[in-house]
């Protein structure tokens, strides 16, 4: 039966038909919680997929209802990292997959405030896991730097400076590392491609246009 809800639930945010969707895993989540537990990993999954839906689902909403959605977003996106958190621990690859997910979500609606704190937890996960300059920093980096040259231009330069050394340890390597290879080294799994599918490189190369822009504007240049 959850299974079938599940299904209805996927096809109704294919359709993008939001409120069918959400209504489809209210229905999955009650009948998780109830077969295997609320502190379940199907609950869990259940609940990350709700609040991936609740992100999409206000990209056409207007004001109101787009908070509606984003709250019920934070909340459903909290309460299920929670619990794979529990089980898999902080710092896992599950954990990770789940703050990639949700910060596609927000990036994709134009929320790049609610995927800045996912993206400097995800940072640090990566930091922690794969080393100060590993190439799983990459797209991490160059969202950032995209953001804050966007909207805070004061925080944008040093993370484009991060993200241009990281890149460069790549690209100065006297044996150079090919594209298929860093895909398969641990953690590297998006060098090259974060959450838009744009080149890390171009997504540095615009993200440092827009703070020189906003730099002159700003000063009046």
């Amino acid at each position: 039966m959850a299974a079938a809800v599940d299904t209805l639930a996927e096809i109704g945010a294919r359709l993008t038909k939001w409120a069918d969707a959400e209504t489809n895993l209210q229905r999955s989540l009650h009948l998780k919680e109830k077969i295997f537990g609320k502190r379940s990993e199907e609950a869990a999954r259940t609940l990350l997929t709700s609040a991936i839906v609740h992100a999409n689902s206000c990209k056409l909403q207007r004001h109101g209802a787009k908070f509606e959605s984003l709250r019920k977003a934070v909340t459903a996106f909290a309460s299920g990292l929670d619990i794979i958190e529990e089980r898999f621990g902080p710092d896992s690859l599950e954990v990770q997959k789940a703050l990639e997910a949700m910060i596609s979500a927000y990036l994709d609606c134009g929320e790049f405030w609610k995927a800045e704190p996912l993206l400097k937890r995800l940072l640090e996960i990566c930091e922690r896991t794969y080393g100060d300059d590993a190439a799983a920093l990459l797209w991490i980096l160059a969202e950032l730097a995209t953001g804050y040259a966007r909207e805070r231009v004061e925080d944008a330069e040093p993370v484009l400076e991060r993200g241009f050394a990281v890149l460069r340890t790549f690209l100065d390597a006297g044996k150079p590392i090919f594209r298929r290879s860093i895909l398969d080294m641990a953690g590297n799994r998006k060098v090259l491609y974060g959450g838009s599918q744009k080149g890390v490189l171009e997504t540095l190369v615009q993200a440092s246009e827009t703070f020189r822009d906003n730099l002159r504007k700003r000063w009046g240049a």
